[in-house]
């Protein structure tokens, strides 16, 4: 087993022992340690800022590879002798084992995760860039579903799961077409991580720990695809939260409407307004710089013709 870290470390550990063994790493600074493959007997370690490492001793001496890659590096896919590395710029691929890389797709798309099923790929990206989908090993791609967050996907079978501002979302069709099936979630459930193991789902969700479900429950003629389901008005979790100094908050408008996105303190007392003007359908991020308020706990309230939710913000200085 192999844990990587945002601090960064880097540890492995036999299955079965009970002390992990840490893993040398290349100088990468204080930056997270975002993605890592082991392929064979070699570590591919992907960094935030730094690039594109391989070690072939375990870990006690690193390279830096990844000819023609961003140094901001999300995610790595390693599928019949081709590397796929999400980065701040697109989707890449690599043809002689992470040495040169081809930009595919994306332009300046986060490409945060990666997953595949077969010849099915998956590539989701953070940043309302949605999916893009590839169901001949990644010859070709099509982009979907350019109005939502992706922070992770899975595969499984004929299915990809995937974790998104929207909450947990599949598809069985390696990605055409997708369905939302929240029921049984925290409200608004903003889904970071997700995780099949045992016929279980898990998913990880923003302020609201992690949380299970059988995968049995998933019945693809109990739901509508989530193209009917996003045609109303909603305001997600802020993100991150706890947060220090700014956050980011994202809202959706079926219509054409007037909108305020203000934030209060415990009082009650207004201490910002983010938006207060005429904006037509879509989605939207709004990003709040709390640098001048003190450490607490805050509400934002967003009102939209005769829509209205109030989340609350902790801020941690």
């Amino acid at each position: 087993m192999y844990v990587a870290t945002f601090y960064p470390k880097f540890y492995k550990r036999n299955i079965g022992d009970s002390i992990w063994s840490n893993i040398n790493l290349p100088s990468i600074g204080y930056y997270p340690i975002n993605d890592f493959v082991v392929v064979n007997s070699d570590y591919y370690l992907a960094s935030d800022q730094n690039g594109l490492f391989k070690s072939s001793d375990g870990g006690n001496s690193w390279v830096s590879i990844g000819n023609g890659l961003p140094l901001s590096i999300y995610s790595l896919l390693f599928r019949n002798n081709i590397f796929y590395a999400g980065t701040k710029n697109g989707l890449y691929r690599s043809d002689d084992e992470g040495e040169n890389w081809n930009h595919l797709i994306g332009g300046s798309a986060n490409i945060v995760t990666i997953s595949e099923s077969g010849d099915h790929i998956c590539a989701g990206a953070n940043d309302l860039r949605g999916i893009y989908y590839s169901t001949d090993g990644g010859n070709t791609w099509v982009q979907n579903l350019f109005y939502l967050y992706f922070y992770s996907v899975t595969a499984s079978g004929n299915y990809f799961l995937a974790g998104t501002d929207l909450g947990l979302i599949f598809s069985s069709d390696s990605g055409e077409n997708w369905y939302l099936d929240n029921s049984g979630y925290y409200q608004n459930p903003w889904t970071i991580e997700i995780l099949l193991f045992n016929n279980y789902i898990y998913s990880s969700i923003v302020g609201q720990g992690l949380w299970k479900r059988p995968a049995e429950d998933f019945n693809m003629l109990s739901v509508n695809p989530i193209a009917e389901q996003i045609e109303q008005f909603w305001l997600s979790q802020n993100y991150p939260n706890p947060f220090n100094p700014s956050t980011k908050i994202s809202y959706q408008l079926p219509v054409t409407v007037d909108v305020t996105l203000k934030v209060f303190d415990l009082l009650g007392r207004e201490v910002a307004v983010l938006v207060n003007e005429e904006k037509s359908a879509g989605n939207y991020e709004v990003e709040f710089n709390a640098s001048g308020l003190p450490s607490g706990i805050y509400f934002y309230t967003l009102k939209a013709e005769n829509f209205s939710d109030t989340k609350k913000l902790v801020l941690l200085k």
